[in-house]
Order: C-alpha cells, then structure tokens, then sequence
C-alpha cells in the first residue's frame, strides 16, 4: 500500500525487508561471517585454556559473528532475513567447532610430549614384545 500524504502529513510504512539478495553479496557477507567464526573460535580456544565460561562462549561467539554480519549487510545488499539467519546459524557452528577443533589439536600436542608420551611409547612397546611370542598366522590379525 503506498504512503499517501493526508493533510500536508506523509503516512509512513514500517519497513520490511523485501527479500532480495544479490549472489555476490551472499558470498562477500559468508566470506566475513566466516572468517570472524574462525578467529572468534581460536579466541575462545585460546581463553579455553585458562577458563571456560561453558554459556558466554557460545553467547559471545553469537554477538561477534551477528555483529561482523551486520556491519556488512549493507554492503553486500542482502535484504533477505532468511538467508542472513540462515547464514548466521552456519557461522555459528563453524565457529564453535573451530574452536573445538583447536581444542583437539593443542591436546594432541600436548600427547606427544611429557610423561604421557613416554608411558604411550612404553606401552607401544610392550605390544610389539607381546606380539613377538604370538604365532605369525595371529600377528597379522593383532595388528589389525
């Protein structure tokens, strides 16, 4: 329905988004949502190590990736609210298993050294001594 001016007095309309998009737009908006996904889930990596906060992480993950989307809406001119959440709700999760990810990766470093190293390598060669006494028909099974 237009605006019609009744009295000299403009009748405004409350905005609605008309949904429209354009593809360039889609990638550049996903591009920086992404991108703020991975350094938001190495930050919360990072601050994982000392704390972990188990309900702002995720929280605080949301708002900086809303926030990045936001600021970049504009330029990207995505008008649809479906493709914006949409495109929110998958930079979410890759920024939470980004940060996982991480998580995964420093706990693996961390096995590779010290004590735990050492009590893996004793064990790895206990195997290979236990092995040794088995007939060579059950080795090839064992090492399975």
């Amino acid at each position: 329905m237009p605006a019609q001016t009744i009295g000299g007095r403009l009748d405004v309309q409350p905005y609605k988004p008309e949904g429209g998009f354009e593809p360039t737009g889609v990638v550049l908006l996903l591009a920086v949502m992404l991108a703020t996904a991975v350094v938001t889930g190495f930050a919360a990596h990072l601050i994982g190590r000392f704390i972990y906060l188990i309900l702002l992480f995720p929280v605080g993950i949301g708002f900086a990736v809303g926030f990045a989307g936001s600021k970049v809406t504009t330029k990207s001119k995505v008008r649809s609210p479906l493709i914006g959440g949409l495109l929110g709700f998958v930079c979410g999760v890759a920024a939470m298993l980004c940060m996982h990810y991480f998580d995964y990766r420093s706990y693996l470093d961390e096995m590779q050294k010290g004590e735990i190293a050492r009590i893996i390598k004793m064990f790895d060669a206990e195997f290979e001594s236990g092995i040794a006494e088995v007939a060579a028909e059950d080795q090839r099974v064992l090492r399975l």
